[in-house]
């Protein structure tokens, strides 16, 4: 799994930097901002807690739409798991290990901080 995550990660950058992307069928929000406590992206923080929760495959935090202390912690052990910054925010490194985690999602999409 997580060779097929990094290699999707590689190649849309790799894309994107080229200039020859294509958009995928969903768009996402120009400028989605940042996902962290106090977070008013409802959406973006059901999408965060979902995935998450699919990451790990059971259920580490309740999907409530609230990004509350639990769900930091959650984030937090999400970013430990990839290898990425603990910051428990959801910036744009973040949201794209979850996107990629999640792809089939297109609800997901528009919701996130991606690079891509």
């Amino acid at each position: 799994m997580r060779v097929h995550k990094r290699a999707a990660l590689l190649a849309a950058t790799a894309v994107i930097g080229t200039g020859l992307a294509v958009a995928p069928s969903a768009t996402a929000a120009p400028k989605v901002a940042n996902i962290s406590v106090g977070s008013h992206n409802h959406h973006g923080v059901w999408c965060v807690q979902a995935g998450i929760n699919a990451h790990f495959h059971k259920k580490v935090v309740k999907t409530d739409g609230k990004f509350g202390l639990k769900t930091r912690k959650a984030v937090i052990k999400y970013q430990a798991a990839e290898h990425i910054r603990k910051d428990g925010v959801v910036g744009p490194q973040t949201g794209s290990h979850l996107w990629a985690d999640n792809s089939y999602s297109t609800y997901c999409y528009r919701y996130l901080p991606t690079v891509y």
